[in-house]
């Protein structure tokens, strides 16, 4: 009795605990601003970040990851078993998200799912079903924060979520055999090259392309081969050349990277580095690779040092691919250069 007491009070508690909004009290404390009616109106570190204070964004997100982590580690303190764990693990999600003294309305969950996956893999490596937890969380960061970012960009939310259809590649290979899986990658290889010379050399058949599918292309696609067929290109040489992990790896972390850079790139990119590249989207690029390198530890057969080094590897090799198709150069040149570690 006493012990399913305890564990009701601990989920009780979880979900207090995820409730307290730092973004809310520090800019009506601190910069006496209410953050429902500031910016995006989310009570979350980016709106802070962005509209009240980059110190106070900061201190919000960390907050918000000390949520998430104080609850695994409290439950790997206490002992208490993982049927336990993961509905305090969702709890605390859901009181950042439905804070009860907000009217329900709080932030979006990504900080706080983040801290809860990172203390799993600190604190409790040996629970049941940390793999698949763990992955969930992260997954669940990762699709909350791109789908906040399109929704901000609006001229680029159907192009990216096309160019996200892009990981059929590496699931297919993940799950099925290499051979199927180049059989695949050279029929759509050579069907997306040849309406591309079609449409090259027809200028009604580029027309009325670019007029039903002016959405998903980029103007500059329309006098040149697409990027989807550039893509697909370094997907086929990557599988064809490199370890079926390295290129798993490789390929998925360009997908996510590369979508995230352009997005936030696109919003917020003041700072020019090489070319049209921005700080603010090499930052957002090398932030999204390190997530899905995360993602991937659970499903590669790679040394830790892989996932560790295969972000920083990507985010250079996007800097680096000036003059060439970074959707051609990035993926190979991080299968490359991962090989040689």
């Amino acid at each position: 009795m006493a012990n399913l007491l305890f564990n009701l009070v601990f989920l009780i508690s979880s979900y207090l605990l995820g409730s307290i909004s730092s973004a809310y009290f520090l800019s009506k404390l601190l910069f006496k601003k209410d953050l429902r009616r500031t910016g995006t109106k989310n009570l979350g570190a980016s709106n802070v970040f962005l509209n009240v204070s980059k110190c106070g964004g900061a201190g919000v997100a960390v907050f918000d990851v000390f949520k998430g982590g104080l609850v695994v580690y409290l439950a790997t303190l206490f002992n208490l078993p993982y049927f336990i764990l993961y509905p305090a693990i969702l709890l605390v999600i859901l009181g950042h998200l439905f804070p009860f003294y907000l009217h329900f309305k709080g932030g979006k969950g990504v900080a706080t799912a983040l801290g809860a996956a990172g203390a799993l893999f600190l604190f409790a490596p040996g629970v049941p079903f940390m793999k698949f937890a763990t992955t969930i969380l992260i997954l669940f960061s990762i699709i909350i924060q791109y789908y906040r970012a399109t929704l901000a960009c609006k001229e680029l939310r159907y192009r990216r979520m096309y160019r996200l259809s892009g990981l059929a590649i590496p699931i297919l290979y993940l799950t099925t055999t290499r051979s199927l899986a180049l059989l695949l990658l050279v029929i759509a290889t050579g069907c997306y090259l040849l309406i591309d010379v079609l449409r090259l050399f027809s200028r009604k058949l580029n027309t009325f392309l670019f007029s039903k599918l002016g959405l998903i292309l980029k103007k500059k696609e329309k006098h040149a081969i697409s990027a989807s067929t550039w893509f697909l290109l370094s997907s086929l040489i990557t599988v064809l050349f490199f370890q079926k992990e390295i290129a798993i790896l490789s390929i998925s972390i360009f997908l996510f990277a590369d979508c995230y850079a352009e997005v936030y790139g696109k919003q917020f990119g003041t700072l020019k580095l090489i070319g049209k590249r921005s700080l603010q989207g090499s930052i957002a690029y090398l932030i999204s690779a390190s997530l899905i390198s995360l993602l991937f530890v659970s499903f590669l057969a790679l040394e830790i040092k892989f996932f560790i080094l295969a972000p920083f590897v990507s985010a250079l090799a996007e800097q680096l691919s000036v003059g060439v198709d970074d959707n051609l150069a990035v993926p190979i040149l991080t299968a490359l250069i991962l090989s040689f570690v």
